[in-house]
C-alpha cells in the first residue's frame, strides 16, 4: 500500500513537464493551473534542432550491456 505524505508549501514549486503533461494530459489535470508556465519548442522540433547543430553526433557508451550467458 503506498503511504501519503501531505506537505506544507510556503514557497513556490518549480517543474519541469513535457507539454502534454503540462496541458494536463495523462491525468496530471493539477499540472493545467501552473503559474508562469514557459513554452518551448515541440520536443521533436528541438531534437531536430540539437542534431542539426551537433551532427554528426556520436553514440553513446557501447558498454553498458552485459551479456551473462
Amino acid at each position: 500500500m503506498r503511504r501519503r505524505t501531505l506537505i506544507a508549501v510556503i514557497a513556490p514549486i518549480g517543474a519541469l513537464v513535457c507539454r502534454s503533461g503540462g496541458d494536463g494530459g495523462d491525468r496530471f489535470t493539477v499540472l493545467i493551473g501552473g503559474t508562469d508556465r514557459l513554452g518551448g519548442e515541440i520536443d521533436l522540433d528541438a531534437l531536430v534542432a540539437y542534431f542539426g547543430a551537433n551532427s554528426p553526433v556520436p553514440p553513446g557508451p557501447q558498454d553498458r550491456i552485459t551479456r551473462l550467458n
